[in-house]
């Protein structure tokens, strides 16, 4: 089916269906609208055919009593009417005197239904008939009266106003009960029809590929446009015809326009499918027409103002700056000069100027505030930060440009400090490892050389010595790797939740005994609830062993060192106080640098690493460290998010 409907033959067929469907469902409309407007289905086909063809009648009727009151013609005789050419037989009165009576009336009143119509018209003082109506009107204005009673012949063999309108009345009278089926099945006839023939147009039965028609090459818009001129044309025509004419033009000329209709969808579906509607249209062809003359004007344009802006950028800006106020104080001497004694249109001037350059001032302030932030942000160390030029003007907008190029010029600096020192503490790492191999042979060995037996006690004492001085070396390697790898970030972080008062438990059970010997009481504080932080936890006890060393090793003996854990904020706050054994007369920021340690003298056995590695392991774990002085006390506060 699908192939039949694609094939010339089908695609007649369902022309043919849209015309015929489209001819019933107009037809089922005017004939329903009609019989609903005259009451055709609450009256007797008499009345109804007495409404119907009232209208021609009324005109035969008014033409032959003027050719009869002032042609002075027999009624046979007539200019305009005939009996035996006619279909109406007539019998016509004035104020109840015949005076126009059709031979054939008398034979055929008695046989055939007898009609009636009054007329009433305006006489001028001249005798001429002006201003027919229908009915009897008894007033000053309608002062001649007519009754006409009429017979319709049957059958109608005379072709005219009246056979068509009867004709026409009769037909629908005998479908008054069908139209609404019929006018309901053509609509759906139509919209099927329809549809099909949008859907196979361009369609060949043997293929998929479309098959565009010969005025598929000419626009759309084009064949719309002769399609309505056509349709104008056609309305003009038909309404200044006479009726049998205008009868014929409207009918075949309707047809006509309707088949052009049909053929301007088919069209129209093709060039949806291949989407050359819009592309291949008069309106399109203008619009790239005229894009590109604006293109061209737009080049050149841009070219003269190149060749502007680089005059201008050539110039300093104080030049530049000089040139723009020149500039304006001779147009402000021209202006006084001019309208020094017109006030209105000096004011006017000023008005306008004033127009123009306060937001010009307005937009060079909003550069120089752009340039003012980019300027904040690198002196506050972002140097990710990037000046946006896009809508900065003139001198600015370089400016911008050379302020951008200083951050990546540091980006590249601070990147070359960071491989630099990551190079360092692969040095370090390499050459502590290579350290630490023979090393720790000498500490194994020193180790059993004093478990030898040996009647020279000195041996015994010098292996001590080395054996300790060794480790102590051994450390050192060990923290300074340490301390290296922290300051860089190179250590693995597993961060995880952790409960921040075990830490404190921690330090208070495992240095117990050290803080003894070294003659100190702890004293610690937790709060009641839950702290919960984010942390490692070898690395947070590796944090709080080399804080809790310190206290050990620079405390003053027979004091109180006091370690607390409270929330302060979104926080968790660690805090080691000790008073110190000597005097530390040194800032927190020095004390914190590697290998400075608190007693000058340097009789303890620490390496001024601790401290250093504390801060770095803590700003690894998102938290930090910070250090007070006030006299002998000393503090380290120890400060890391909660967890919500």
């Amino acid at each position: 089916m699908k192939k039949f409907f694609r094939s010339f033959t089908g695609k007649v067929i369902l022309f043919l269906l849209c015309t015929l469907s489209v001819v019933s469902l107009i037809g089922s409309g005017l004939a329903a609208i009609y019989n609903l407007d005259e009451d055709v289905y609450g009256s007797t086909y008499e009345e109804s055919m007495e409404r119907a063809a009232r209208s021609p009648v009324f005109s035969e009727a008014r033409q032959i009593i003027w050719d009869h009151l002032y042609k002075n013609k027999e009624i046979t005789e007539a200019m305009h009417y005939d009996s035996s050419r006619s279909n109406l037989i007539f019998r016509i009165s004035e104020n109840g005197k015949e005076i126009i009576v059709s031979d054939e009336y008398a034979k055929n009143a008695s046989k055939q239904h007898v009609y009636h119509l009054d007329l009433s018209a305006f006489e001028d003082q001249y005798g001429n008939l002006t201003d027919w109506t229908h009915g009897t009107v008894s007033d000053e204005y309608f002062n001649r009266n007519f009754s006409a009673d009429y017979i319709i012949k049957e059958p109608l063999v005379h072709l005219d106003y009246v056979a068509v309108t009867v004709t026409a009345f009769q037909l629908v009278y005998a479908l008054r009960f069908a139209i609404y089926p019929i006018g309901i099945l053509s609509a759906l006839i139509l919209l099927v029809s329809y549809v099909a023939l949008w859907r196979v147009a361009g369609k060949s039965p043997q293929e998929e590929e479309l098959h565009p028609g010969v005025f598929h090459k000419i626009p759309f818009d084009i064949l719309l446009a002769g399609f309505l001129f056509a349709a104008a044309l056609w309305v003009m025509i038909v309404s200044s015809t006479s009726f049998l004419p205008a009868v014929i033009l409207f009918v075949a000329g309707g047809g006509i326009l309707y088949e052009v209709f049909l053929g301007l969808s088919m069209s129209l579906s093709v060039r949806l499918q291949d989407h050359s509607l819009f592309q291949n249209s008069l309106i399109m062809h203008c619009f790239r027409l005229a894009w590109n003359i604006v293109k061209w004007f737009g080049r050149k344009l841009r070219k003269v103002w190149d060749l502007i802006r680089y005059t201008a950028g050539s110039l300093p800006l104080i030049t530049k700056t000089v040139i723009a106020v020149g500039v304006l104080s001779f147009a402000e001497f021209l202006v006084l000069g001019n309208y020094h004694n017109e006030r209105a249109e000096l004011l006017t001037v000023w008005f306008l100027e004033k127009l123009v350059l306060i937001p010009l001032i307005l937009l060079l302030a909003v550069n120089l505030r752009k340039l003012q932030q980019s300027g904040q942000a690198l002196a506050s160390g972002n140097l990710n930060y990037k000046t946006d030029t896009s809508k900065l003007l003139w001198d600015f907008k370089k400016h911008g440009e050379n302020l951008n190029s200083i951050a990546t010029g540091m980006n590249l600096a601070v990147a070359k400090q960071t491989k630099s020192e990551r190079m360092k503490t692969e040095l370090i790492t390499n050459v502590s490892h290579d350290i630490k191999t023979p090393l720790t042979s000498i500490i194994n060995y020193a180790d059993l050389i004093g478990k030898e037996e040996c009647e020279n006690e000195k041996i015994k004492e010098y292996s001590e010595v080395l054996l300790r001085q060794g480790n102590r070396l051994k450390r050192l390697i060990e923290d300074l790797v340490e301390a290296s790898k922290a300051s860089t970030g190179n250590l693995d972080v597993v961060m995880e939740n952790c409960d921040a008062s075990v830490f404190v438990s921690q330090a208070s059970g495992e240095y117990e005994d050290k803080l003894k010997n070294a003659g100190l009481t702890l004293v610690t504080k937790m709060p009641e609830e839950t702290l919960t932080i984010q942390a490692d936890g070898r690395r947070m006890w590796r944090v709080f062993d080399n804080l809790m060393n310190n206290i050990c090793k620079y405390a003053q003996e027979n004091t109180r060192v006091y370690l607390t854990l409270e929330k302060q904020g979104n926080k968790a706050v660690f805090t080691f106080k000790n008073t110190s054994r000597d005097s530390l007369d040194i800032s927190p920021d020095e004390l914190m640098e590697r290998f400075v340690r608190g007693d000058e003298s340097r009789n303890t056995d620490g390496n001024g690493l601790g401290l250093s590695i504390a801060r770095s392991l803590a700003e690894l774990q998102k938290g930090s460290l910070d250090l007070a002085i006030d006299g002998d006390l000393f503090k380290a506060i120890l400060r890391f998010p909660l967890v919500s």
